[in-house]
């Protein structure tokens, strides 16, 4: 059995509510009911509204406004911890991530008890400004990776790791505010915080030919997703959710409509 979890948070959550929905539903259905699914909400009363009891909530608190507004809010995705369930699968899951297909070399991945490695999605147009600040602290040869979705099996926990990058980046903010408008912050302290598993040859990534990004810069032009197992809908309206909606519907749990209305681009 593997832990499956998301975050749903601050003042964007609103815009997200239904793609959260089918992110879980399609893992559902594809993983079945006896794993864990959870998600981790500063909003659990209106979270609670579009699923089901079966699906567990953790209650991050809510953050001042004054907080919120700034650049530590993303890092919100990793609360309450980098590891919820110790010793199990865990599979950390950004809400425009959603299955469309047979992920069988995640489902391998995830179904290895004894495991003690790290996965995670591959960037399918690698660039070292997907790090940020963090560039130099990864290792130059690791592969581009994309924090949208990280497993770590029963005998991996990178919370050490990762806590001394997020230690790292806010004395570097403190010191030099500017340096906070830098994008990419958590994701670049993610593959650094992988660095260690890389170099011990225990991190791998899911290959880009069947599990996507796209967006307008990612895969613009896919038109169908045969052989495709996951696809992440990335860019800031997510305009790939709308584009294959009807796709990832039909491999969703979840088949009834939200009254959320779907935005042009």
């Amino acid at each position: 059995m593997a832990v499956f979890r998301w975050s749903l948070f601050g003042e964007k959550k609103a815009s997200l509510v239904e793609l959260l929905r089918h992110s879980v539903g399609t893992f559902r259905q594809y993983f079945g009911g006896s794993s864990h699914y959870v998600v981790c909400t500063d909003d659990p009363a209106e979270v609670r509204r579009l699923l089901p009891d079966s699906i567990e909530l953790i209650d991050i608190g809510r953050m001042p406004v004054a907080v919120e507004g700034n650049c530590r809010l993303q890092w919100r995705k990793w609360d309450p911890a980098v590891r919820l369930f110790p010793g199990e699968t865990e599979v950390y899951i950004d809400c425009d991530i959603f299955i469309v297909g047979d992920a069988f070399e995640l489902k391998s991945f995830c179904d290895d008890a004894r495991g003690d490695g790290v996965m995670a999605l591959a960037e399918s147009v690698p660039s070292p400004r997907l790090f940020g600040m963090f560039k130099d602290r990864v290792p130059s040869a690791m592969p581009a990776i994309n924090s949208g979705l990280v497993v770590q099996q029963p005998h991996a926990n990178f919370t050490d790791s990762f806590e001394l990058q997020r230690r790292w980046w806010l004395t570097r903010i403190e010191a030099d505010p500017e340096l906070a408008r830098v994008p990419h912050y958590e994701q670049g302290a993610v593959a650094a915080a992988l660095g260690p598993y890389f170099t011990a040859g225990k991190l791998g990534t899911l290959p880009v030919e069947r599990y996507k990004m796209i967006s307008p810069r990612s895969n613009p032009h896919l038109t169908n997703l045969d052989g495709v197992a996951l696809i992440h809908t990335t860019f800031r309206t997510h305009p790939g959710f709308r584009w294959f909606h009807d796709e990832i519907v039909a491999k969703s749990d979840y088949k009834e409509p939200l009254s959320v209305e779907r935005r042009a681009d």
